[in-house]
């Protein structure tokens, strides 16, 4: 039987954990943090009402607690990737944020980095976990190993990286960016997944810049 990394559980990191419906281990493993991730795509929808009917958003954790925890809403990348990220690091795992672009089978990289992804380590292992796309994310972390295959059920996923100071390339496609950028690359028949994550978050002003920005523009295709 594996043991819990955490002997006493914050009350509100149990909520969240009932929230999702897992009832596992807390051991820090990277099953453990496989398992979180599929609980909470499985349970926490993506959705973008406030979006729509223009409701100012919050990313600061009471909110998206309130939100999502208490009154059982979903969110977009920046509230369900903040969220997420909080409760592994009550869990004990190193978690870096991520600025990123999300691209599917546009012809064009996609406008300003206006997505978010999380880089948890495990031991000496690194994942790349996403919980703010719905349900063309993959399911489980995907381990960034150079040219690693990761099947996930009937897809594969696997991770590219170009380090350029011109930007990345993945699978043909080119994006934009400065300094050492890392790619994701998922396949699934003709779609593509590509993340192009810049920089941590530190501070956390770069994400609230985004976050301003992406409810505000019509184009985005999460108000279309």
């Amino acid at each position: 039987m594996k043991e819990n990394l955490i002997p006493e559980i914050k009350p509100e990191v149990r909520a969240y954990l009932d929230r999702i419906g897992y009832d596992g281990p807390l051991d820090g493993d990277g099953e453990t943090l496989a398992a979180l991730q599929e609980c909470h795509l499985h349970t926490v929808p993506y959705e973008n009402l406030d979006i729509l009917k223009r409701v100012p958003l919050s990313l600061e954790i009471p909110d998206l607690f309130d939100k999502i925890v208490t009154r059982r809403r979903g969110g977009y990348c920046f509230e369900l990737n903040a969220l997420f990220g909080w409760s592994l690091r009550e869990l004990g795992y190193p978690v870096t944020d991520f600025m990123a672009r999300f691209w599917r089978d546009e012809t064009d990289p996609p406008p300003k980095r206006r997505h978010q992804v999380l880089q948890v380590e495990v031991g000496n292992d690194r994942f790349l976990c996403d919980v703010g796309v719905g349900g063309i994310v993959p399911r489980r972390p995907v381990q960034l190993i150079e040219g690693l295959e990761q099947p996930q059920g009937k897809r594969r996923t696997g991770w590219s990286e170009t380090r350029t100071s011109a930007g990345c390339s993945a699978n043909g496609s080119t994006g934009s960016g400065a300094g050492s950028i890392p790619s994701r690359r998922s396949r699934s028949s003709r779609r593509i997944l590509l993340w192009l994550p810049s920089g941590a978050r530190t501070p956390r002003t770069p994400f609230f810049c985004s976050d301003r920005w992406s409810p505000s523009v019509p184009a985005k295709a999460g108000i279309r």
